[in-house]
């Protein structure tokens, strides 16, 4: 028990005494101190509510372990991305208004220019703000697709419901799968679910563009999905220079090195 509580409040009962339908009736209200207690047990059991939620979000969001630990904090601010980051934390901040527009965005660039773990820096902030988010490959999604198909339309009308109905979508490195009537078809369907439900979607892909639009663009050259990705979506280009390559780079100073110190001795 808390001390101040148990000594600054009081334990005694008030009796509180009404009247109801030509009848008197007496009872007692808590204490003080118990209703102090009662505060505080409710305010722990709100937070534990909230801790359960939050994780439920996160399993749900189906962000691979490699992802879950992208944030804001971890950024690598440079004098090339500053600006991007900037607006990336002030998306997160304004989101409720970017959702009622329905502003998604479309990273496009290089390899390893950081397009994905900006995104998903969006999406673990965004988490944590309670605000519900699914973030994966567009070939991690189309093997999901599949899977759940084997057993039967329920699972992957959940799914299916489940990437309609969240906040906000993230594809990443869409244009990366095989270009398949398949794949094209499935993933037109995803969009195209986001696109009537005027739901914001966030894109990443190695791809410019226009080869994009033609990555994407099923065999009759209607690019329906383009279309509505560019209806929904701010192109951002991201052209930096390979975080990857950088820390390949430092790797092999490291190991060279080490080499240098084991020819010498040291």
């Amino acid at each position: 028990m808390d001390t101040k509580t148990s000594t600054s409040l009081s334990y005694e009962r008030k009796e509180i005494v009404f009247s109801f339908g030509g009848r008197t009736f007496k009872v007692n209200a808590m204490s003080e101190a118990e209703q102090a207690e009662y505060e505080k047990a409710k305010a722990k059991e709100k937070a534990e509510e909230k801790k359960r939620s939050l994780e439920r979000l996160k399993v749900n969001s189906l962000i691979d372990e490699r992802f879950k630990t992208c944030n804001f904090e971890n950024f690598v601010i440079t004098n090339e991305n500053k600006k991007l980051f900037k607006f990336a934390r002030y998306y997160v901040d304004n989101f409720q208004e970017m959702k009622a527009n329905n502003c998604g965005l479309l990273f496009f660039g290089r390899p390893g220019s950081g397009k994905s773990y900006l995104s998903f820096c969006i999406a673990n902030a965004l988490l944590e703000k309670y605000i519900s988010v699914i973030a994966i490959t567009s070939n991690g999604l189309l093997q999901k697709i599949r899977e759940l198909s084997t057993f039967g339309s329920t699972e992957l009308n959940n799914l299916y419901r489940n990437l309609n109905q969240v906040s906000l979508l993230i594809l990443d490195d869409l244009g990366a799968e095989a270009s398949t009537e398949y794949n094209k078809a499935k993933l037109y369907e995803v969009i195209d679910a986001r696109y009537r439900a005027k739901k914001p979607i966030i894109i990443t892909t190695n791809l410019n563009p226009n080869s994009f639009k033609k990555k994407i663009t099923s065999e009759d050259g209607v690019a329906r999905t383009f279309d509505r990705i560019a209806e929904m979506c701010e192109m951002v280009e991201m052209d930096y220079p390979s975080f990857r390559q950088k820390k390949k780079e430092i790797k092999s100073k490291t190991f060279e090195r080490i080499l240098e110190d084991l020819r010498h001795g040291n």
